[in-house]
């Protein structure tokens, strides 16, 4: 099973997501800002993160950015958002993001993205 870092300042949303996850018998790690994201795959890499766009102080575009500079492609990034109009969607696509999922996405099409990044190569963005 996959290491994950989970990020979003929706604790609730977090937490619950990461239960799930842990059940399915990953090794989930959880943070609830970009600060503590950044320091937390610093620390402990995970193999995929699951990165809500809209955090405050530093935005998941930022964290993804940095995170690339710091670990290149060894970490999956999957940008977890409720936004994708203008030009948010052009900077998701600039931000080398593994896949993007649209919220709510269901917890089978979260699975489905982990594991499709964790089993080879990136399939392309859905």
């Amino acid at each position: 099973m996959a290491k994950i870092l989970i990020v979003d300042d929706s604790v609730e949303t977090a937490d619950a997501l990461a239960t799930l996850l842990r059940q399915l018998g990953h090794d989930v790690r959880v943070t609830y800002d970009g600060n503590s994201a950044l320091r937390q795959a610093y620390e402990d890499p995970p193999k995929v993160v699951l990165l809500d766009i809209g955090l405050p102080v530093l935005d998941g575009i930022e964290v993804s950015r940095r995170m690339r500079q710091s670990h290149g492609s060894k970490v999956r990034i999957i940008a977890y958002t409720g936004y994708l109009e203008g030009s948010i969607s052009e900077r998701l696509l600039a931000a080398r993001f593994d896949a993007i999922l649209l919220k709510p996405a269901s917890f089978d099409e979260i699975i489905e993205a982990i594991e499709r990044l964790t089993q080879g190569p990136v399939q392309g963005i859905k």
